[in-house]
């Protein structure tokens, strides 16, 4: 029976993660009803497993139950944004804080002695501006989770990624309550490719300093359009 219980256990970590993803990357949105047997064969679980990740998701906000009619995904209010980039600022750019004084190469490539996850942040944001300039927002939001999400694995803390992991797909709610997600995205592009320039330098806390700057701005940009 223990051992039932510790793969179910294990199983419903999987079957969250799976969602949880699939929230950050904006292939479920709030309000959406998640659709049992497809999620068990996606995630290859029993139903019993996979209600093991239900409650998981529910613990963490992502998802909510309604009586007699199944499991929805969970649609942010202005308070739980506030509460949301509360969070982010304290995750993200503590993470960065965390590696101050690293000493990264500017450019940040192998050949200059960097870090090859900042090789990979600037190929992100590289992505990002080619997107933006097609208009393809829904492409550019997901390399953004996928940036903001990079900087937080730099500090090599399995905690704090996975804090992050969270908060991002908390954060992908907000953006798909909104009339214009390409509006808010287009506006940090940039912003984005700033911070990845001081990371790269090895300017960590001067990252960290621009970023937590740039979440205040965007928490404030949501929360007006939400309203």
């Amino acid at each position: 029976m223990h051992n039932v219980t510790v793969t179910t256990e294990l199983g419903g970590q999987r079957c969250a993660r799976t969602v949880r993803g699939l929230i950050t990357a904006g292939r479920l949105g709030p309000g959406e009803q998640l659709v049992e047997q497809s999620l068990v064969e996606v995630c290859g679980v029993s139903r019993n497993t996979l209600r093991e990740g239900y409650r998981i998701l529910a613990d963490e906000g992502l998802v909510v139950h309604v009586p007699h009619r199944g499991v929805f995904v969970s649609s942010p209010g202005v308070a739980e944004v506030r509460d949301v980039y509360t969070a982010r600022r304290v995750v993200e750019c503590g993470a960065l804080r965390e590696r101050a004084g690293a000493g990264l190469a500017v450019g940040g490539g192998p050949a200059a002695g960097g870090d090859p996850a900042v090789v990979v942040l600037e190929q992100l944001v590289g992505r990002a501006r080619e997107a933006a300039a097609d208009g393809r927002w829904s492409e550019v939001g997901d390399l953004n989770m996928a940036v903001h999400q990079q900087w937080v694995d730099l500090a090599g803390s399995r905690w704090l990624s996975a804090a992050a992991k969270g908060l991002l797909a908390h954060a992908r709610l907000a953006f798909r309550t909104l009339a214009d997600p390409g509006g808010l995205h287009s506006a940090f592009v940039e912003e984005n490719a700033r911070v990845v320039g001081h990371v790269a330098a090895g300017e960590f806390g001067a990252a960290a300093d621009l970023l937590e700057g740039y979440l205040h701005r965007a928490e404030g940009l949501v929360v007006d359009a939400m309203r």
